[in-house]
C-alpha cells in the first residue's frame, strides 16, 4: 500500500516559518520517501523549508497548480462581476455536475482541474516505486480530491492540516484529515 500525504501552502499573512517547522516535525514522525510540490512560489517556499529540515526527494511541477482562472486571475471580484456576469453567476456551483464544465475566459474549468489532478496523482502512484508520497500544493487541490473521493466540499482547510490517502488494489482513497 502507497500512502499521500497532502498539505497545502501558507495562506498570505500566515506564519510561514511555524508551518514549515509543523509539517517537518509530522513528516519526521511519519518518514516521506519523496515530496512533490507546485512550482508555484508558495508552495515552492514552504517545500525548500520543509526539505532542509528532512531528507527527502523534492520534485517540482506545474500539475499541482491551483486552478487557472484565466483572464479573472488577480482581477478584482468588483471587475470580475462587471466582465464575466456569466461565469461569476454560475462559479460558486461549479462542483455540480451542470456547471463543470464552466470557466473564465483562457482558464480552466473545474472538470478540467479534476482531472488534471487525478491524472498527476495515478501518474506517480503507478509509475514512482516510492511508498510514502507528500504533495504540497494549495487547498483547491486538496479540496477537490477530497470531493471527489469522499463526495466532501470542503471551503476552507487549515494551513497545517494534512490530508492522509492510500492507495491499493489500483484504487486511491481517502483515509483522513490531520491537524498536523
Amino acid at each position: 500500500m502507497k500512502k499521500i500525504m497532502i498539505f497545502r501552502n501558507p495562506e498570505e499573512g500566515a506564519d510561514k516559518n511555524a508551518q514549515a517547522k509543523k509539517i517537518s516535525t509530522f513528516l519526521k514522525k511519519n518518514p516521506i520517501d519523496v515530496l512533490f510540490s507546485s512550482d508555484m512560489k508558495e508552495s515552492k517556499e514552504l517545500s525548500e523549508s520543509i526539505k532542509e529540515s528532512i531528507e527527502v526527494s523534492l520534485v517540482f511541477t506545474s500539475r499541482l497548480r491551483d486552478i487557472n482562472l484565466g483572464k479573472a486571475k488577480g482581477v478584482s471580484a468588483k471587475k470580475r462581476e462587471k466582465n464575466f456576469p456569466e461565469v461569476v453567476a454560475k462559479w460558486p456551483q461549479r462542483f455540480e455536475e451542470e456547471n463543470k464544465k464552466v470557466k473564465f475566459p483562457e482558464g480552466e474549468s473545474y472538470a478540467e482541474f479534476k482531472n488534471r489532478i487525478f491524472d498527476f496523482l495515478y501518474f506517480i502512484l503507478k509509475n514512482r516505486k516510492e511508498e510514502n508520497i507528500a504533495i504540497s500544493t494549495h487547498g483547491d487541490v486538496m479540496a477537490v480530491v477530497l470531493g471527489e473521493l469522499e463526495k466532501m466540499r470542503v471551503k476552507k482547510f487549515q494551513n497545517t492540516e494534512i490530508m492522509e490517502l492510500a492507495y491499493e488494489e489500483d484504487k486511491l482513497r481517502f483515509v483522513k484529515r490531520i491537524e498536523s
